[in-house]
């Protein structure tokens, strides 16, 4: 008899264990996954706005060193071009970021 209390607290025990660690490494994989986030609107909010503005200038630099009409094209053209790729790439890079911790996770909760 004392065999099979042993057993099933055994049992209990490995579950126990086995719940709270794969809880824990679900939950520092979606914690994890909010950095890289954070690093993705970071640099939309305060880096590409600072980038755009010297591309800006530097049309403009260009516009009343001699080249007017390339130079405001850039001016106008050119942050337009650069807020374009780096969104959207930005956006692919977001997207793998959050499919690979949605898988770990899933597969974390699935060991349970």
């Amino acid at each position: 008899m004392a065999s099979a209390i042993d057993g099933i607290i055994s049992g209990l025990q490995a579950a126990n264990t086995n719940i709270a660690d794969a809880l824990s490494s679900a939950f520092s994989t979606a914690y994890a996954t909010l950095l890289p986030t954070a690093d993705i609107v970071t640099g939309g909010l305060i880096t590409l706005p600072s980038y755009d503005v010297n591309l800006f200038l530097n049309g403009i630099l260009q516009a009343v060193n001699g080249d007017p009409v390339q130079g405001l094209i850039n001016a106008i053209g050119d942050p337009i071009a650069a807020d374009i790729g780096l969104v959207m790439f930005g956006g692919v890079v977001e997207g793998y970021v959050l499919l690979n911790a949605a898988t770990s996770i899933a597969g974390d909760l699935t060991s349970l």
